[in-house]
């Protein structure tokens, strides 16, 4: 319904349209403020250590995408399986694919981090909800403030990606693991 409504107004090849934006913008380097050794994400990782091969960039995608996708499954049976769902289980899907996006984006600068205030959010409200370990809460709160690394360059700007990982890994233990009240009552296969 959504492709439908979007054709309508952007034309029914728009996907097409889009990779072909993308594989413009992949093509540029060094022009339209395209340096992605100041990026934060996969791509801009590796470039930054001398490591710029597109097979592994598309295994590192490839991964995180299919993490995501493991982890969406898992809390969608987690859900249809117990009578009680956990009510913040759809926020938990949007803030990990925020983490998941920002980190596999192909063009991405210090103003789109912005999309990482929900996910970091969201997961101090679950280390408040659940009485978590002072040193991940500190860990947490650092993934919500690492865009500040900006200010003082490379290779700081490196440890934003390791704690974007680090969050990420942390949500997508969340959505697989069952709520810690339910268990030990149901646990998962």
């Amino acid at each position: 319904a959504v492709y439908l409504i979007t054709a309508l107004i952007c034309g029914f090849d728009w996907p097409f349209v889009y990779l072909n934006i993308l594989s413009w913008i992949n093509a540029q380097n060094n022009h339209y403020s395209m340096h992605t050794d100041r990026m934060y994400t996969w791509r801009g990782l590796l470039v930054r250590f001398n490591l710029n091969d597109p097979f592994l960039l598309a295994v590192l995608v490839v991964v995180t995408v299919a993490a995501l996708i493991y982890a969406w499954w898992r809390s969608d049976q987690r859900i249809s399986d117990q009578p009680v769902a956990n009510v913040t289980n759809l926020d938990l899907q949007l803030a990990t694919t925020a983490t998941a996006t920002v980190l596999t984006s192909l063009y991405l600068y210090t103003h789109d981090l912005t999309i990482l205030i929900f996910s970091g959010a969201v997961l101090l409200g679950w280390a408040a909800q659940r009485a978590w370990p002072g040193w991940i809460t500190t860990v947490l709160l650092l993934n919500l403030l690492a865009a500040f690394t900006i200010f003082f360059g490379q290779p700081t700007d490196a440890l934003f990606v390791v704690l974007m990982v680090v969050a990420l890994g942390a949500l997508l233990i969340l959505l697989v693991k069952p709520p810690l009240a339910q268990s030990a009552a149901t646990p998962l296969p």
